[in-house]
């Protein structure tokens, strides 16, 4: 959302007719399917076995340093995909990591219950598709989690 995606609408502007390769391995990666079919690019895929010829390369090149972000791209990033919505954001939203692999709270049950009893749902971002992340962040007033890629999608957030 932050990097990848930007640099591809800035390859499509470029050359709209241009088809975007996509290693084979990225098929099976739920986020990269849902992020790109949400945005209309459908992809070539291709193999590590197999060559390719290209007549013509659009390479888009970073724009700053991890972690930093130029920033006009993340914005771009909030209006491509984004749902209208005119509610005034209303959510206490806490993310979750009881399901991911890695970076868990070790009391993360005590952590539920301290955001229940404050009025927070509790979201595991594993279990809802990229589209109903983005409409929950766009309803969202308050956001808590602990480090994680789920916060990216902190940009819909208004």
């Amino acid at each position: 959302m932050s990097d990848c995606l930007p640099r591809i609408w800035k390859a499509i502007e470029a050359a709209p007719a241009a088809r975007i390769p996509l290693h084979d391995t990225f098929q099976h990666l739920g986020f990269v399917t849902q992020s790109l079919a949400l945005l209309n690019i459908q992809p070539t895929c291709f193999s590590s076995r197999e060559n390719l010829f290209v007549e013509k390369l659009i390479l888009t090149c970073r724009r700053a340093n991890f972690p930093n972000f130029y920033e006009p791209l993340p914005r771009l990033a909030r209006k491509k995909p984004a749902p209208n919505v005119s509610n005034i954001p209303f959510r206490r939203v806490y993310i979750s990591r009881k399901l991911a692999d890695k970076r868990k709270a070790h009391n993360e049950l005590a952590v539920e219950l301290l955001m229940r009893k404050h009025g927070f749902e509790i979201v595991h971002p594993e279990n809802i598709s990229l589209k109903a992340q983005i409409e929950l962040m766009a309803e969202t007033q308050i956001l808590v989690s602990l480090h994680g890629a789920a916060l990216t999608n902190m940009l819909f957030m208004q």
